[in-house]
């Protein structure tokens, strides 16, 4: 049961993060600086650059995506071990949606944050990922309430 109740207390982290990551991804939407910002190469160095030439949202919304990814990764394994297929699926199509959003706002970032197309992949697979856990988390509940009875 504790397996459980600790991916229950991951997947509750994800979705308040996840929350926090949109407040912030709109943030940066909104920065009337991403106007002149042009395509740049697809180095460590010069993506960061372009995130901090935007201003102090775009940094942050991108090392909490990387936070976001490490923390998918925990629930992916800790759904693993529960030892339900239900819970694997679930985390297993979380950690995709999770990354598929990071892999599109790299690109977005690529593209000198111009190419809606990456944008649109970013709030996607976002939505699916808030989607998923907030699923996640009304299942495990669910079992935490019958093994309680």
């Amino acid at each position: 049961m504790s397996r459980i109740r600790s991916l229950r207390m991951t997947a509750i982290v994800m979705v308040v993060l996840l929350a926090l990551q949109f407040e912030l991804g709109m943030a940066v939407n909104l920065s009337p600086s991403l106007e002149d910002i042009p395509p740049v190469a697809g180095t460590p160095a010069a993506i960061w650059h372009a995130l901090v030439k935007v201003g102090a949202g775009a940094p942050v919304h991108a090392i909490l995506g990387t936070l976001l990814t490490v923390v998918a990764l925990v629930s992916l394994i800790l759904s693993l071990r529960t030892g339900s297929t239900l819970m694997a699926v679930i985390g297993a199509a979380s950690f995709v949606s999770v990354m598929m959003a990071a892999v599109n706002g790299i690109l977005f970032t690529m593209s000198g944050f111009k190419d809606d197309h990456y944008s649109h992949g970013m709030a996607t697979a976002f939505i699916l990922s808030f989607s998923l856990f907030f699923v996640q988390i009304a299942i495990l509940t669910l079992r935490v309430r019958q093994s309680r009875a």
